[in-house]
């Protein structure tokens, strides 16, 4: 009975069915790519609350050094002083 179905099925019948096996198809890869992009972004997320905590931005790394510079150059002229 099978058989005899299969081999009267017209091709546009064959090509639906092929369609909807690769619409299948294609649902769980765009359904895989979409956990694997969230799962970036939870990680990307969570990067991002670490960031702050471990490096400092040029910005604040730039002003901090400048006071450091200025704060030796200040114990520099002083040391002249310091020795007469």
């Amino acid at each position: 009975m099978l058989g005899t179905r299969l081999r009267n099925m017209e091709w546009r019948d064959v090509a639906m069915v092929t369609m909807g096996l690769l619409g299948a198809v294609g649902g769980w890869i765009m359904r895989t790519q979409y956990a694997i992009l969230e799962a970036l972004r939870a990680e990307v997320a969570e990067f991002k609350r670490h960031v702050p905590e471990e490096y400092v931005r040029r910005h604040d790394y730039r002003d901090d050094m400048q006071y450091i510079r200025d704060k030796l150059d200040t114990i520099v002229e002083r040391l002249p002083s310091k020795e007469q």
